[in-house]
Formats: structure tokens, C-alpha cells, sequence
């Protein structure tokens, strides 16, 4: 515990803004220590004989289980409703029989009731010594990581762990899809359609080339000389319509049949990579697309879709493929951009039909071998690498895809040398807290770590989330994203 803060009043108007933030820390490991303590509680009382002993002795009809029962007992006394109550006592068992790590590690304050949670929801499905396996290979790490960046890592551990029952559950789950529609206030509903990993992201893709001309278009059509690609992030007007609204249009265009409003989109030099400028929203390559851009396949300009029945080249995802599963040799998982680990047989349909970009690493260290150029911009395949490499943005917790962020020099260009080592990929906002904000950011040149210095000088490392192995020093892993 931490009776320092748990018996004695803190004056934070009296502190630092280093020790606030130290005491925003304890208190959340006081907060976590506090849910491990319930939990716990919650689990022995599952054990006491009124619970557990008395149901021989009770009839049949109208038989409460015991979970339900214990769920009645402190309902109340939480003021939680009986769906509250009973999904507690059931997280409360699962990680006292299944997962007594993960208990140990919320008592411990180390981890969050979220990521405790997370484990058990991920390891639910698996038989007890698979599912004490995974979570063996996540706990090491799970206390440096965000709740989304430990549900990533536990899919791929679910996955390495399961790959039978991945697969069939990937099939149900894939027989399960749907569209519905779901009312929400101020006259507006939200269509939910559960679908393949590999679809969702390629409509991502397509919505978001659509939106950009549109965009384009707009801008063309009330500010007659801006550049005709666009930057969400910067908005010209406060008449003008946001990225995310304008792929919800295209949805709309796309489906209702309707014309679709758009220009002529500039031809994209291959050789170099506008994103690492600090648009944002500019694609990489036509090879390799920043936020999935829709390159042209023969190598021309990509046009606008003045009509929604235009024919129009399909929409490129990255994935990223271990040798192995490609061959059929393992059952790996591979990492689909913007979403994370995916099943093997999904991996080898999509690497079945894929353009491929080789990555060469060196045999000793696993590091990537790339030139480096005297130039700000990074060539396409540069920054290709660098965003395969490091799957999201590099700030501590950010989850936005490389795909859609800036490449940014961790030491500024000239002095810092455009070449992989110093170059990682920053989602916009946290590009301009490490420009705008006196945060420091130093990239280790042999592991790719980013290490970043807050303005009151806490530390903060952060690994790639990429091409596994991919800058590290363990032995190379060798991989190919599609």
C-alpha cells in the first residue's frame, strides 16, 4: 500500500510540477492496489461455505449460482447495479483461478483493473495452461504499457499460443459479421459492421483517398490558389469540412450511389515522401501509402472519382509477414497496419495476392541496412522502412498507425542525417509537442528505441511495434510487409 498517501493529506498547491506528477503516479498504483485488494476479497468470498458448501442442500428450482449470489451480497453495498456486481465477481475468479499473476500484479499496483481486465477477456477462450502461458509472456512487459498496446500483445501471444483455436475462432467470428444501426442523440446513428480485419482497413483506405479529394476540392473550389492536397490538421477556413467528416460522406457517396465531388489528384513523386514534411496527410509512395492512399497500378497519376462507379485500382494495406508463415512453415501471426496481429491463414490468403517490399537486415545485429541522404525528404523506400518498422506513432502510448503519421528527424535536420536511425514516426499531435513543447526525443541507432525526456526531465522508452526485430540486436527475425 501507500500509506503516505492513503493516511495524510497532500497540500498539491504546496508541491513541484515534478512532484504532482509523481503524486498523479502513486495515486493511480494506490487506485490499482485498491481494485487488486476487492478483487481478492471478492474471490475469497466466492470460498466461504455459504457460497460454495450450501448448494447441495438447496432445490433445484429457482437455484441462484453462486456467483449471482455473492453478486446480490454486495451489490448494494457498492451501489452497483447487478450486471456490475456480477461481471466483478467473475473477473474477480477468473484472475484468482486462472490468472493469479495478473492478480499479483494489480495488488502489486504495477498494472491497472483495465489491463487486468484485458488479460482475462484475451485469455477466456484458451484451456488454463495456454491461457497461464500468455500471460507468462505478457506480464513482463505489460506494466509499461498503455491498455490498447497490452490487447495487441495479447492477441499475438493468443495467436502463438492458439493458432487451432485461433483459426476457428477467426472463421465463427467471420460468420458472424453484420451491419446494424445504432440510434444516437442530436439526430445522427452509428453503423456498426463487424467485418475482416483486412476489409475494414482496405474501406479505411478508400474512404480516405475519396476524402482527400473531396477535400482538395473544396479548398480548390473557396480558396482558388491553396494547394490541392490536404492537411486536416490545419484547417484553412471554419467553413471547411474535417477529414473524418468527409469520410463519412464518402461512405454515404459510395453506398447511396451518389456523385462523388472531386479533382484531379497531382501526380506523386515516388522518389521522395511529403509525409516527413510534417503534412500528416500526404501519401508516402505509390507503393506504399501514407494514411492508405490509393496509388495508381500503372504507375500514372490517380484520378479523381467523379463518379462513384468509376473503376478504380484496389486499396493497398501493409502487412507484415514472418518468412515462415508465408512458406507455411509456422503459424506466426503477421501484423496488419492500423489494426495488429492477424491469424496465419489470413496472412498467407493476403500475402497470396500482394505487391512486396524487401527489407534487408543485417545477419549479426538484425538492423536494418539502408543508405542514408543528404536531403531533408527521405526517399519512398526510406520511409517505407521506417514506418514498417515502427508500426505507430513513437510517443509512450500512442497507438495512431505509422501509416498516418509525419517522419520526423529525432535530431533536427542538418545536423541530424536523414537516414532510418534518426528518423521515427510521430502522429501529428505529438510532432508538434516534441517541435512546439521543449519535449527531447533521442532514437538508439542499433535498437531503435526512442527515448523521450519530458519538459521536467522524466524519462520515458518506448520499443518499435513493427517488423519484429527489425533494429534490435536479438537474432534477426526475418519478415516482409505486403
Amino acid at each position: 500500500m501507500l500509506p503516505e498517501l492513503s493516511t495524510a493529506e497532500v497540500d498539491c498547491a504546496a508541491l513541484s510540477a515534478e512532484q504532482l506528477v509523481d503524486v498523479v503516479a502513486a495515486a493511480e498504483r494506490l487506485v490499482a492496489q485498491a481494485h487488486g485488494l476487492q478483487l481478492s476479497a471478492l474471490a475469497e468470498l466466492t470460498r466461504r461455505p455459504m457460497y460454495e458448501g450450501g448448494a447441495l442442500q438447496r432445490p433445484t428450482k429457482g437455484y441462484v449460482e453462486p456467483l449471482q449470489e455473492v453478486a446480490a451480497e454486495v451489490a448494494p453495498a457498492c451501489r452497483w447495479s447487478r450486471m456490475t456486481a456480477e461481471h466483478r465477481v467473475h473477473l474477480a475468479m477468473q484472475l484468482d483461478q486462472r490468472l493469479p499473476g495478473t492478480l499479483a500484479a494489480l495488488a502489486a499496483g504495477r498494472i491497472d483493473l483495465s489491463r487486468a481486465r484485458a488479460v482475462v477477456e484475451a485469455t477466456e477462450p484458451l484451456e488454463p495452461d495456454a491461457a497461464a502461458a500468455v500471460e507468462a509472456r505478457v506480464l513482463t512487459e505489460a506494466d509499461s504499457q498503455t491498455a490498447a498496446q497490452l490487447r495487441a500483445c495479447l492477441r499475438r501471444a493468443v495467436l502463438s499460443e492458439d493458432p487451432a483455436g485461433a483459426e476457428h475462432r477467426h472463421r465463427v467470428a467471420v460468420g458472424n459479421r453484420r451491419v446494424e444501426i445504432r440510434p444516437l442523440p442530436d439526430g445522427v446513428a452509428e453503423l456498426i459492421a463487424p467485418l475482416r480485419a483486412d476489409h475494414a482497413a482496405a474501406i479505411h483506405t478508400r474512404l480516405t483517398h475519396i476524402a482527400r479529394q473531396a477535400l482538395a476540392y473544396h479548398r480548390g473550389a473557396t480558396h482558388p490558389g491553396t494547394p490541392p492536397q490536404p492537411d486536416h490538421d490545419r484547417p484553412i477556413g471554419d467553413d471547411e469540412p474535417s477529414m473524418d467528416s468527409l469520410r463519412a460522406d464518402a461512405l454515404v457517396w459510395l453506398t447511396l450511389g451518389e456523385p462523388i465531388p472531386a479533382l484531379p489528384v497531382p501526380a506523386i513523386d515516388a522518389t521522395t515522401d511529403p509525409a516527413a514534411n510534417g503534412s500528416g496527410e500526404k501519401p508516402a509512395t505509390t507503393t506504399q501509402p501514407a494514411d492508405g492512399a490509393e496509388p495508381a497500378a500503372s504507375g500514372q497519376p490517380a484520378r479523381g472519382c467523379a463518379h462513384c462507379g468509376s473503376e478504380r485500382p484496389k486499396p493497398l494495406v501493409q502487412v507484415v509477414v514472418p518468412v515462415g508463415t508465408v512458406l507455411g512453415l509456422t503459424d506466426e501471426p503477421a501484423e496488419l497496419a492500423g489494426y495488429g496481429p492477424i491469424p496465419s491463414s489470413l496472412a498467407r490468403e493476403l500475402a497470396a495476392d500482394a505487391q512486396w517490399r524487401r527489407i534487408l537486415t543485417d545477419p549479426a545485429t538484425g538492423a536494418t541496412v539502408a543508405s542514408e541522404t543528404r536531403s531533408y525528404t527521405p526517399p519512398a523506400s526510406m520511409s517505407a522502412l521506417v514506418r514498417a518498422r515502427d508500426g505507430t506513432c513513437r510517443f509512450p502510448g500512442c497507438r495512431q498507425p505509422a501509416s498516418r503519421a509525419d517522419l520526423d528527424h529525432a535530431q533536427p535536420w542538418p545536423h541530424g542525417h536523414t537516414r532510418p536511425g534518426n528518423l521515427c514516426s510521430l502522429c501529428r499531435f505529438h510532432h508538434q509537442l516534441k517541435t512546439h513543447h521543449r519535449w527531447q526525443l533521442r532514437i538508439h541507432p542499433d535498437t531503435a528505441e526512442a527515448t523521450w525526456t519530458s519538459p521536467h526531465g522524466r524519462q520515458y522508452t518506448t520499443t518499435t511495434q513493427g517488423i519484429p526485430d527489425i533494429n534490435n540486436r536479438a537474432t534477426p527475425n526475418s519478415t516482409s510487409p505486403l
